[in-house]
C-alpha cells in the first residue's frame, strides 16, 4: 500500500493525492496444478487549493483498477510434458471532472468517463526431449468506452526445434486475428453532441494475418547470431481504415569480450 501527496505547500493552484493498493498470490494447488493473481487499485484525486475559476478547472479524480488470473496445469505422459493455461485480466478506468457538470465542458467532454477491458487466453503446449515443442493458443478481448465496444479474438500455432545438438534454435508461428468495433447504441442527451467521423456510427470489421520466424545459432567462444522475420497482411472487411500488407528482417550478432 502506497499513498503520496504534493502540494509545495499550498502554491499550487490544485493539491494532488494519490493512494495505491495492489497484492500478488502464487499458489501450487497439487503436483500438476498452479495458480497466480494478482490486483491493484489506483486512485488519484485532485483537489483545487482556491475559489478561483482557474483552480477549479484542475478538479478530477482517477481510480483505475487491473485484476489478473491464472491457473496451469502440467501433465506428463512419458517423456512428453503436456501444459494447458488459462488466464484472464480485466482493467477499468474512471475519470471524473468537478467542473464538468455543466455548461460547454461538459458539451466537449462529459461528466464522466469510464472504460473496461476484459482479455482472456487459453494455451496449449507439447514438449518432447528431442528439442521439438508445439503450442496453440486462443484469445479474445473486449473493450468497452463511452458509445464504442470494440471486440477481437484469435488463435496462433506455434513449433519450435533445436538442431545441430542444441545450438542452433529455430522458431515459427502463425496466426489469424479478427476486430470488430460498433456503437453501443445509447441514448444521446442534449449536452451530449453526436459523434463524428472516425467514431461515428457505423460499424468497422478487420482481419489479420501473421507470419513470424526466428533462428538462432551459438558460435564457438559464445558468439550468437539472431535472425528475425515477420510478415503482417491488415485486411479492412467493413467501414473505415485501409488494408495493407508488410514486412519485416532483422539480424543480429552478438560478441562477449
Amino acid at each position: 500500500r502506497k499513498r503520496t501527496r504534493n502540494s509545495l505547500r499550498a502554491r499550487r493552484p490544485a493539491q494532488h493525492r494519490q493512494r495505491q493498493i495492489g497484492g500478488n498470490v502464487r499458489a501450487r494447488l497439487s503436483r500438476r496444478v498452479t495458480i497466480s493473481g494478482s490486483y491493484r487499485r489506483v486512485s488519484s484525486r485532485q483537489k483545487p487549493t482556491s475559489e478561483s475559476s482557474l483552480s477549479q478547472s484542475l478538479g478530477r479524480r482517477f481510480t483505475s483498477q487491473v485484476a489478473s488470473v491464472s491457473p496451469t496445469v502440467t501433465l506428463r505422459s512419458g517423456s512428453v510434458t503436456h501444459s494447458i493455461s488459462l488466464s484472464g485480466n480485466y482493467q477499468s478506468l474512471n475519470v471524473r471532472s468537478q467542473t464538468l457538470s455543466g455548461g460547454a465542458a461538459r458539451a466537449l467532454t462529459g461528466a464522466r468517463l469510464s472504460s473496461g477491458n476484459l482479455t482472456t487466453t487459453t494455451s496449449y503446449s507439447l514438449s518432447f526431449p528431442s528439442g521439438l515443442s508445439l503450442s496453440l493458443s486462443g484469445n479474445y478481448l473486449r473493450s468497452g468506452a463511452r458509445r464504442l465496444v470494440t471486440k477481437s479474438y484469435g488463435g496462433t500455432l506455434s513449433a519450435g526445434y533445436a538442431f545441430l545438438d542444441r545450438k542452433l534454435q529455430v522458431n515459427l508461428s502463425g496466426g489469424w486475428s479478427a476486430n470488430r468495433t460498433r456503437p453501443t447504441g445509447q441514448s444521446q442527451t442534449a449536452s451530449q453532441p453526436r459523434a463524428t467521423g472516425p467514431v461515428g456510427s457505423r460499424e468497422r470489421r478487420s482481419r489479420q494475418l501473421r507470419l513470424n520466424g526466428t533462428a538462432s545459432y551459438r558460435l564457438p567462444f559464445g558468439d550468437t547470431i539472431r535472425m528475425k522475420g515477420r510478415i503482417l497482411s491488415n485486411r479492412v472487411r467493413r467501414g473505415r481504415g485501409r488494408s495493407f500488407r508488410e514486412g519485416q528482417l532483422t539480424v543480429r550478432f552478438s560478441h562477449n569480450f
